[in-house]
């Protein structure tokens, strides 16, 4: 009776057990189903929002980058000018010239690894995709921040000394003014600025801001169509200055409102035009400090028609002036780097400036008439790649990956270009008013 009453038990047991078997097996059912559907719209979001973003991205790269500054005055009056010289039969062309303007010109440790080729350098991949940029303009102007000796060792810290062969392949790349005015100028004294600027010189350099026993020029002037630029510059100061003798600090462009003036006045006097390049401002920040603001409007009030700003690593803001005269005038605080591996999260975004002059061919006014850039990148392919570092055309390779070509670079890479366009134009823009 009792063995039963047990076998009765185990059967309710069985059949309770089945139950709550089955019921939890629709319960899993269920749970999965909804994982799934939960997945499934959580990928349907996501690739939704992707397809959001690519579309806002191409819209980006599809936009015409507008020009800094465009002196639509003068071309409403040119229009005007020519419809009266036809009906007077009398044509006289305005003359135009093209001036690209790129940053400091720094050769890190890790772009020297990545050159190294035997016993030689090879940094010419490094600027390949960007040389078009620079060669169609009618001169094209840098800083160049690193000093070039023999029997030296390679330094990107404290003292720079760069391999000869990057000084020829940035002159390859269509620089070919660059300014010696910069806090490194004398890192090794007074010898290796004499080096470095013979050597410069000896590749067909135009080099300015700073001076020799030999050639005591403290500013040049460039005859261009006709049109002659006088070109000025001058640095903050040097590394080390208060170890630094009176006899090697001399030979130094240091920025001097007495000196600088006296600078501009001769320029004027046999200049149609005034370019200062001022190395100044504070390192890795994209605001414009007093300092540069005071320094900046001492140099506009005085006769210079654009200042071209570097050292802070980063493009900071640019802005167009125009005097009680009615003329426009350009200052662009920082344009960041040429070609660096500073590390900084804003150094490898930069720029090419395309500053345009006109000469008027009635008046022979010479004035500033148009400023565009193309914005450019110092992409870092990996430390185990060959060509690790190379300049790159922002729009032109990004709107290459979005049409077309997913090999060109990672979608990582894209990214970065994608928010280097937005931040590049934002920093800009903040201070200009065209």
């Amino acid at each position: 009776m009792s063995r039963n009453r047990r076998n009765k038990r185990s059967s309710k047991i069985n059949i309770s057990e089945e139950k709550i078997s089955t019921k939890s097996f629709f319960i899993m059912v269920i749970v999965f189903i909804i994982v799934i559907i939960f997945c499934a719209l959580v990928i349907g979001i996501r690739n939704y929002n992707d397809k959001q973003e690519f579309a806002r991205q191409k819209e980006i790269l599809d936009m015409q980058i507008k020009a800094i500054f465009e002196d639509k005055k003068e071309k409403q009056k040119d229009k005007q000018d020519n419809k009266q010289d036809k009906e007077n039969e009398v044509i006289k062309k305005d003359t135009l010239i093209n001036i690209a303007v790129a940053g400091d010109i720094l050769c890190n440790d890790a772009m020297v690894d990545d050159a190294k080729n035997g016993d030689t350098y090879n940094f010419s991949h490094m600027f390949e995709n960007v040389k078009g940029l620079i060669k169609n303009s009618d001169l094209a102007i840098g800083t160049m921040e690193t000093n070039f000796l023999d029997n030296t060792k390679f330094s990107d810290y404290i003292e720079l000394n760069s391999p000869k062969e990057f000084a020829k392949d940035v002159k390859d790349s269509g620089i070919s003014l660059v300014s010696m005015a910069h806090n490194h100028a004398i890192d090794y004294g007074y010898e290796g600025l004499v080096q470095t600027k013979s050597y410069l010189e000896s590749l067909g350099y135009t080099t300015v801001g700073v001076t020799t026993k030999e050639d005591k020029n403290r500013f040049i002037i460039k005859q261009i169509k006709g049109i002659k630029i006088a070109f000025l510059s001058y640095t903050y100061g040097v590394n080390r200055q208060s170890l630094k003798t009176k006899e090697e600090l001399q030979y130094v462009n240091l920025f001097d409102k007495d000196k600088t003036l006296i600078d501009i006045k001769e320029a004027k006097e046999k200049a149609d035009y005034i370019f200062v390049i001022m190395h100044w401002g504070d390192v890795n920040n994209t605001n414009i400090s007093k300092n540069q603001e005071q320094i900046g409007s001492f140099l506009l009030e005085n006769g210079v028609d654009t200042i071209i700003g570097s050292h802070p690593a980063v493009v900071e803001p640019m802005e167009v002036i125009t005097d009680e005269k009615g003329t426009n005038k350009f200052i662009a605080y920082s344009v960041g780097n040429y070609c660096s591996d500073l590390g900084y999260e804003y150094s490898p975004l930069e720029l090419i400036l395309n500053i345009q002059i006109r000469k008027d061919g009635k008046t022979g006014k010479v004035s500033l008439d148009k400023v565009t850039y193309t914005p450019i990148y110092m992409l870092d392919n990996g430390k185990n790649k060959d060509n690790r570092f190379t300049l790159v055309d922002i729009k032109d390779v990004a709107k290459s990956y979005a049409y077309e070509n997913k090999d060109i670079i990672t979608k990582k890479q894209y990214n970065i270009l994608i928010k280097g366009l937005e931040k590049l134009e934002s920093i800009i823009r903040s201070r200009s008013k065209n």
